[in-house]
């Protein structure tokens, strides 16, 4: 029995074949189909690994959305700060000195934020040479005369 997406598979092929689908014509035979494109679909939309279950599956990507939502509470966190330091309140439509509304409502981050799951306290930072990296801004003080260094620090 042919399903609907056994159909829209099929149409797809034939158009790459040059087989014209608006007029009624006998069945495509399968053959026909070049070998580059797939005739069984079922496998192309859920990929699971041959040696893990169902249940094994289901419990990674319960994890890995675990994951992302993490992620996104601590970008909303990150940029709450943010707007705190800057003086901005929880409602607050535009600068109180005036100004323009602002693009984006109280703690939430931009589209374009990013975090890192395997090391959340890495920054994605413009570096001279290589564009952008993940990592850390480490900063040292140091003393001229001695050649001691004094204090270092590592910052986000």
């Amino acid at each position: 029995m042919e399903t609907e997406r056994t159909r829209a598979s099929k149409a797809v092929g034939s158009k790459k074949q040059g087989i014209d689908t608006t007029q009624p014509t006998e069945a495509v035979d399968s053959s026909s189909l070049s070998p580059e494109l797939p005739t069984d679909t079922t496998d192309l939309f859920v990929e699971v690994p041959a040696d893990s279950s169902v249940e094994e599956e289901i419990a990674r990507r319960r994890k890995k959305l675990a994951n992302i939502r993490k992620a996104k509470s601590n970008l909303k966190a990150r940029q709450r700060e943010r707007d705190e330091a800057k003086g901005r309140e929880p409602g607050q439509k535009r600068n109180p000195k005036g100004g323009p509304a602002y693009k984006r409502p109280f703690g939430e981050p931009e589209a374009k934020a990013q975090s890192k799951f395997t090391d959340p306290e890495s920054r994605i930072m413009l570096t001279s040479q290589d564009g952008f990296q993940q990592g850390y801004n480490a900063q040292t003080v140091v003393d001229g005369r001695n050649q001691l260094i004094v204090e270092t620090r590592v910052t986000n």
